[in-house]
Order: structure tokens, then C-alpha cells, then sequence
């Protein structure tokens, strides 16, 4: 399943790399084109192919009923994928519409250090580089949406 968003922004997220996180039940890449006029159509950026494993393996979960993961099932790495990361959302200061996330496996070293929550980020394991790269609200919600769905098939 392939996700395509348009909406304005900072024209300093144009310049965001190429980032990619692989966990047990799917693959997330997140690319961006940009343009800047009014009513400019952008196009459509080219999915990005899937690449070869590279020797790396990583612990792996994905779930959005807990903020930990209960197993871990080992995922191959591929590409530049040279990082093991992890994430776990903790509990927001008065917040009554409280989110959980945990997932961990495989990411491109420009994942590490990124924002998935309120000052809440992936935390590489090993590997070099880390940006400070923000995952809209929006886009977080659509992410574990998608991510439900294909734990729900898998498991089915």
C-alpha cells in the first residue's frame, strides 16, 4: 500500500534525506517533493524499490496497544538500512487521548534521532548520524493506521 499526502510546509523540510524503517510487518520510507507556487503540482515521487538484505539482522515489533513489545521476530536489513532502532511512546503530561506505539527493526542512519511524538524519538542502536527530522501528527496517525491493517492481516 503506497500513502501519498500533499500540504504545505517549511520550505527547510524540502531538503529532508531519504528516511527508512523496516519492522517485522512493513517497510516505512518517507520522501519528499516540493514546489513553490501557488497551486503548484508537485509530482507524484517515485516509490522506492525494495532493496538487497545487506547482512544485518535486527530485533523486530510493531504495535500500537502498548508502549512495549511483548516478542521480537528477527528482520533482515537491506540497503542502507545499517541501523537497529527502537521506539516506545511514554505517557504525554495530562493527555487524555493517549497514543501507543512501540516498534523496532531495521533504519537508514537519517531515521535516527527522528521525532514520532511530542520530543518522543527513534533511538538507533548503533550506525552513525542523526537528524532531527519531524513526523507530522497527521502523518503518525495515517502511519499506524496502515500499520494496524497489515499486523491485522498478518495475523489473520
Amino acid at each position: 500500500m503506497y500513502v501519498f499526502l500533499r500540504d504545505c510546509g517549511d520550505p527547510r523540510d524540502c531538503r529532508e534525506p531519504l528516511v527508512l524503517l523496516r519492522t517485522p510487518f512493513n517497510r516505512m520510507v518517507t520522501v519528499r517533493s516540493c514546489c513553490a507556487s501557488d497551486l503548484c503540482r508537485v509530482q507524484v515521487p517515485q516509490v522506492i524499490p525494495d532493496g538487497s538484505p545487506n547482512g544485518r539482522t535486527c530485533p523486530g515489533c510493531l504495535t500500537i496497544y502498548s508502549n512495549r513489545c511483548e516478542t521480537q521476530i528477527p528482520v533482515l536489513c537491506r540497503d542502507n538500512e545499517i541501523n537497529c532502532f527502537t521506539f516506545s511512546s511514554r505517557p504525554q503530561n495530562n493527555s487524555n487521548n493517549e497514543v501507543f506505539l512501540a516498534m523496532s527493526g531495521c533504519a537508514s542512519g537519517s531515521a535516527c534521532g527522528m521525532e514520532i511524538l511530542s520530543d518522543q524519538r527513534i533511538q538507533c542502536v548503533s550506525g552513525a548520524g542523526a537528524w532531527n527530522l519531524p513526523l507530522p501528527p497527521r502523518l503518525l496517525l495515517l502511519l499506524m493506521a496502515l500499520a494496524h491493517g497489515l499486523h491485522t492481516r498478518h495475523s489473520s
